[in-house]
């Protein structure tokens, strides 16, 4: 029932239905938001949280009150109620234990967690049946961890399951994802040259900075996280420091960390989103970012950027046929080598390229043998070619540590496996060749981390 989204996503037949409604639901560890768009609207829009006012986000909180469960603002309204049962940080604790205990009752975690989704969902009514929504797509603030999504997919299927009809298609990225998607539907100005976001929510500050590559179509466009600890959202011993001094030093760390990430990069424009930002402590900060270009501000970019990846798979964009999203679990770089090929009767011996990975795969599946019959080669030279270069490094193995024989009477056994989107292993083994020579048994080892060459 659950699907994983892959970016370049086959259009689905079955999400053409007229009238339907699509969902982009931003499931944060403190705050949610949704955003939604149908079939004769296909422009999203984000709804409000309360109708009372103009606030988009809603807690993801969930409490049992005198035996009712209530979600969101309501539930913050009754968190102090005596009795009232407080659920809080529902998504990771789904992932970390089946159930917990609470004021003497046990309760499955993943059904408070699709509880909490179905009360929070009832928000897009106007838009139609939540159960027959033709599509949804979470984006959480989970990692891009390859175990950790795999684990964020199994939980939200089972609580997902308890509130939407088996047509309705369920999906899931990171956020990394969604500010690709969001800025790839936004004026081409707007991302033309590095974007920065900042996003100072949870527990401390974020930032995403997406980047071009390449000189011509198809570009190739990565998100970069990096986290900022020393910049919390509650510092300790806070409450001792007066307000005025407290945002000063707030200021003046974020004037830092601008500094920091513009050592970096070369961005043109920022977000700024996230509770964190409010008020007017950025006086310092402020100006030097916007030394930079425009600067935004806003919560609403994670649920919009689901919604257009969702429409992507109903109207097509042109403009993602000539930018393609990188992520950290899709390698960066086509691997091959060039081996001596014999060719036919009475033609010389040449060097062919090998091709061995593609850029753009996922470094999981990236894992190959292949064998060699080295002739008088003292290096084995592999070609790392990357998406943001225009000239191919070349990866020396020193084979000279293996028994010097005469051409044709070796054999090596060589295995290629990328560790992560950019660590390159490579393992030499000498097998000998057959019964003629026996392999030595000497086994070569080498480790290529191409993000620092």
């Amino acid at each position: 029932m659950f699907e994983k989204l892959d970016l370049m996503d086959k259009i689905n037949k079955e999400l053409k239905g007229r009238g339907k409604t699509y969902i982009g639901y931003d499931l944060g560890a403190g705050y949610g938001e949704i955003s939604v768009f149908t079939e004769q609207d296909l422009n999203p829009v984000t709804l409000l949280s309360r109708k009372d006012a103009t606030v988009f986000h809603f807690p993801c909180m969930l409490v049992k009150h005198r035996g009712r469960f209530y979600a969101g603002f309501e539930a913050q309204g009754l968190a102090e109620e005596e009795g009232a049962l407080v659920f809080e940080d529902l998504l990771e604790l789904a992932m970390k234990q089946p159930t917990v205990v609470a004021g003497g009752q046990r309760f499955e975690t993943e059904y408070l967690l699709g509880l909490f989704l179905k009360l929070s969902l009832q928000l897009p009514e106007d838009y139609g049946k939540v159960e027959k929504a033709g599509g949804i797509l979470f984006t959480t603030y989970i990692d891009e961890d390859p175990a950790l999504q795999n684990r964020v997919y199994e939980v939200l299927a089972k609580a997902a399951g308890q509130i939407f009809g088996k047509r309705t298609r369920l999906y899931l990225q990171t956020r990394s994802e969604s500010i690709f998607y969001f800025l790839m539907h936004q004026e081409e100005s707007l991302y033309r040259e590095d974007t920065l976001i900042c996003d100072y929510q949870q527990d401390y500050l974020k930032s995403y900075v997406l980047q071009k590559h390449g000189i011509r179509a198809p570009f190739a466009v990565t998100v970069t996280r990096t986290d900022y600890p020393d910049m919390q959202l509650m510092p300790p011993r806070a409450e001792e420091i007066s307000v005025a001094t407290r945002e000063e030093h707030l200021d003046e760390t974020f004037r830092q960390v601008i500094m920091d990430i513009e050592s970096k990069y070369d961005f043109g424009l920022a977000y700024v989103i996230g509770d964190g930002f409010k008020g007017n402590w950025m006086d310092q900060s402020l100006i030097r970012l916007c030394e930079h270009g425009r600067v935004f501000q806003g919560n609403n970019l994670y649920s919009l950027g689901a919604c257009y990846c969702l429409r992507q798979m109903i109207t097509p964009s042109p403009v993602l046929e000539e930018y393609i999203y990188y992520s950290k679990q899709d390698i960066h770089f086509d691997i091959g080598l060039y081996c001596r090929s014999q060719g036919t009767a009475g033609s010389s011996v040449r060097l062919e390229y090998m091709e061995i990975f593609e850029q753009g795969s996922s470094y999981e599946a990236c894992k190959r043998t292949i064998y060699l019959l080295p002739e008088g080669e003292d290096k084995l030279i592999i070609e790392a070619r990357s998406i943001t270069e225009t000239t191919p490094r070349r990866l020396g193995i020193d084979l000279k540590v293996f028994p010097q024989r005469r051409a044709g009477l070796s054999k090596l056994k060589v295995t290629l496996e990328f560790t992560d989107y950019c660590t390159l292993q490579v393992t030499v083994e000498d097998i000998g060749l057959g019964e003629v020579v026996s392999g030595s048994g000497k086994v070569l080892r080498e480790t290529f981390d191409l993000k620092e060459q």
